[in-house]
């Protein structure tokens, strides 16, 4: 039996809200129910021109040419294992790396928010001088 009554309180809890939901909305404050609406057309906005389109645009190439010099070089982590020790001074070489890089921009901007963003295609070559003192 009380089974049967917690039954019969959730239906009428949900025919309530369902009532709820088709009920007529109340006037807003700025409404007035005796003024009949207006065949005013209302301009459509447009949205700001995107500024990114003069930087980043569709087939777009580029290329970078990134390089740089570590004179003062860090032992190999693993020296402990092949038997080097991290004794050795003056170090006698420096590593110049460089890297070429062209890139491809496959789209336009476009996405919301954080999620803008375009897509690039990269193809990037690696070349380490070693110079010796």
């Amino acid at each position: 039996m009380w089974f049967y009554f917690e039954m019969v309180k959730r239906y009428l809890k949900l025919f309530i809200l369902l009532l709820a939901c088709l009920a007529q909305p109340a006037l807003s404050m700025g409404q007035d129910a005796t003024t009949p609406p207006t065949d005013e057309v209302i301009p459509v906005s447009r949205p700001a021109p995107d500024l990114n389109e003069e930087i980043y645009y569709r087939n777009r190439l580029e290329f970078s040419l990134d390089t740089g010099a570590l004179p003062i070089n860090i032992p190999f982590v693993f020296d402990v294992f092949v038997g080097g020790d991290y004794s050795q001074r003056p170090l006698h070489y420096t590593l110049v790396p460089i890297f070429p890089s062209l890139r491809w921009q496959m789209g336009d901007v476009r996405g919301p928010g954080i999620l803008r963003g375009n897509t690039d295609l990269t193809a990037t070559l690696s070349f380490t001088a070693e110079t010796n003192e």
